[in-house]
């Protein structure tokens, strides 16, 4: 790990606070912070890299075009980790993202930027990617709440590649009500929240979080005072086989085309990744793809006995920019314990914010209506 110190910067790699949009839609006069590896029309996209690969876009992706004609305008592009593979948010190529919640924690990555900027109050909504939880775990360290959908929901038309069979766009936001709202802008449905008459609860994952985690999580499932029912996720360790192979396969792949120079100036842990994903021959990538259906079909039969489930969204408190940089394999590995498991399976996930000393999130998986009003309640929104 290179000995650089940390740079922390602000979560826009640039931004015009002042702009402002003639749509008068569902969105009409929300700030959007959009993270820079999404493209924007008129500017380069650099993927949290120091180099130009992409060219100059002439147009925006297509999230990015269906907010506009909702309303909303842009007031930056964010930071983010390199290459959107990572999850410290420890960028030393862009400067690393300050968290606002905890200055002297991890903002989370790979959306550092979108999470903390929302979380500064400098946007109302952000769009970020999630691979591995990517949208949810800077989420949980900014305290802000954070949304992945369903696979497929939003398109990554116009979005540089991380892993494509895990890649989602995801939404950032102070509250559960403007991610709704931006959804039905975004897809053109809206559905009431439904009753929920039983939440499943992953007492396993529960307990296995550190102590102030479990805690707030265990409140806050209290408050609800919903019917419980306790429900067994997929073996973690089969999750994080699967998804590990899955991604790293498919992030090399993707990358294929960086050249030596390029390379070079990566971080370590990405040229790390790249190299172990180059490593994984595409008898292994199939087989994970595989285990990704058996994961797929676990999680849809607990949806069929629960409404939702919730567990914590980290197991771990945000960790200090110290612990992230010194110990980036345990941290990273500790940070998306939770969160593959939506990516895996595919389903919708939400972190919401909770009352704590530092930032803890609740995650809540199932279909999105569910998903929505669970979180509406933990928030009293």
């Amino acid at each position: 790990m290179t000995s650089a110190p940390i740079d922390l910067r602000g979560p826009f790699l640039w931004n015009d606070p002042d702009a402002v949009s003639s749509v008068d839609g569902p969105l009409a006069g929300t700030r959007v912070a959009v993270k820079d590896l999404v493209r924007l029309a008129g500017h380069p996209t650099t993927a949290g890299t120091s180099f130009a690969r992409w060219p100059v876009a002439t147009e925006d992706a297509p999230v990015v075009a269906a907010l506009r004609a909702a309303g909303a305008h842009v007031v930056g592009a964010t930071r983010l980790h390199e290459l959107a593979c990572g999850v410290t948010g420890l960028n030393r190529s862009q400067g690393t993202v300050r968290n606002p919640a905890a200055p002297e924690r991890a903002p989370g990555g790979s959306s550092s930027g979108s999470a903390a900027a929302v979380a500064a109050g400098l946007a109302d909504l952000a769009v970020g990617t999630d691979t591995g939880g990517s949208v949810r775990i800077p989420s949980a360290c900014c305290g802000v709440v954070g949304y992945k959908p369903a696979r497929g929901v939003l398109p990554l038309d116009g979005v540089v590649p991380c892993a494509p069979t895990l890649d989602h766009v995801g939404l950032h936001a102070r509250s559960v009500e403007l991610i709704d709202r931006a959804m039905s802008a975004l897809t053109g449905e809206s559905s009431a929240d439904p009753s929920i008459e039983r939440l499943g609860v992953a007492r396993a994952e529960l307990d296995a979080a550190e102590e102030p985690v479990r805690d707030a999580v265990t409140a806050a499932i209290e408050r609800l005072d919903l019917p419980t029912v306790d429900v067994a996720l997929p073996d973690a360790a089969t999750v994080a086989e699967a998804t590990t192979t899955v991604l790293f396969a498919e992030f090399a792949r993707v990358n294929a085309d960086l050249t030596a120079e390029q390379r070079s100036l990566l971080g370590d842990d990405i040229r790390g990744r790249l190299e172990a994903g180059e490593a994984i021959d595409a008898g292994t990538h199939e087989g994970a793809l595989a285990r990704l259906d058996e994961i797929r079909s676990h999680v849809d039969r607990l949806l069929g006995e629960v409404d939702a489930i919730v567990l914590p969204t980290l197991p771990i408190l945000p960790p200090t920019l110290e612990q992230a940089d010194a110990e980036p394999i345990a941290t990273a590995q500790a940070l998306v314990r939770f969160t593959r498991l939506a990516n895996a399976s595919g389903h919708p996930a939400i972190t919401v914010p909770l009352d704590a000393a530092l930032p803890v999130g609740l995650q809540v998986i199932g279909p999105q209506p569910a998903v929505f009003a669970v979180a509406r309640a933990v928030t009293q929104e």
